[in-house]
């Protein structure tokens, strides 16, 4: 029951308490609205995993445990806060035709297709150039995925993934209120993605970048074939060739490499 409800749940808690709560509060209130938030869904996820674990082998802790939760925790949380508001004091908002009238839900899908078709090509360019993989092989070089590293990402590289995708939200003049919508949606299904629980959502899969979707992003192949890129969508796959299902769990995780923490990857002999 829960591995087909949980997702919905908590991505519709994350958003609707951030709506519920948010109108009508300033810039800061809202950023601190969306780290309450964000911090409630991860202990949500993490006491879930805890009790219910997908796979045992991904349950316990390893040599890895304590970087991927300092990043996770530490590193990555700053990253998001100074990602989006560098843009909105470095690139002040252009005189663009952003619907405000429309409802804050439509506007948080509009923003949302821009922010991850903008992560989805710069995620595709981790994969296909030396430069960049090899800051972002920090991320995949775990063998296993749990919510702990749902944050494990070079600085450098969290760092330009976040710029370019809250890039577009700042040049078009998106609300406050609407960025902290998809921050929080993003912040509950990353941690989902990653989550070592169960996860059967069924259609909801050609919507969301589930763990079922996710966990095949690192798989390790041979070839590097590229398969689901997006962030918080999968539609951006679906509609570029990159989507991949599939029923059996993937055999082997992780990139070739160990990694030095925290800021590169060794690789392996």
């Amino acid at each position: 029951m829960l591995a087909r409800v949980g997702y919905p749940l908590l991505i519709t808690y994350a958003v609707g308490i951030t709506w519920l709560l948010g109108q009508g509060l300033d810039t800061m209130s809202l950023a601190l609205l969306a780290g309450v938030v964000s911090g409630s869904c991860t202990t949500i996820v993490a006491i879930w995993e805890w009790f219910a674990p997908a796979y045992e082998d991904w349950a316990s802790a390893d040599d890895e445990t304590v970087s991927d939760l300092a990043l996770t925790l530490g590193v990555l949380p700053v990253l998001v806060v100074v990602g989006e508001w560098t843009w909105r004091l470095l690139l002040p908002a252009l005189d663009t035709p952003w619907p405000t009238h429309w409802p804050s839900l439509v506007q948080m899908v509009l923003g949302l297709l821009m922010c991850e078709l903008s992560y989805y090509c710069f995620h595709v360019g981790c994969h296909t150039t030396d430069p960049l993989w090899r800051l972002h092989v920090v991320h995949h070089a775990s063998k296993r995925v749990w919510w702990g590293n749902s944050g494990r990402f070079h600085p450098i590289d969290a760092q330009i993934g976040f710029l370019l995708y809250f890039l577009p939200l700042v040049i078009m003049g998106v609300p406050a209120f609407v960025c902290a919508l998809i921050v929080v949606l993003n912040a509950s299904t990353g941690l989902l993605e990653h989550a070592n629980v169960e996860i059967r959502v069924g259609p909801l899969n050609r919507i969301f970048n589930t763990a079922e979707l996710h966990r095949h992003h690192h798989t390790y192949t041979e070839g590097g074939e590229l398969r689901n890129l997006g962030k918080v969508l999968s539609v951006w796959d679906t509609v570029f060739g990159t989507y991949h299902y599939a029923v059996e769990p993937p055999k082997r995780i992780g990139a070739e490499g160990e990694m030095a923490w925290p800021f590169r990857v060794t690789r392996g002999g």
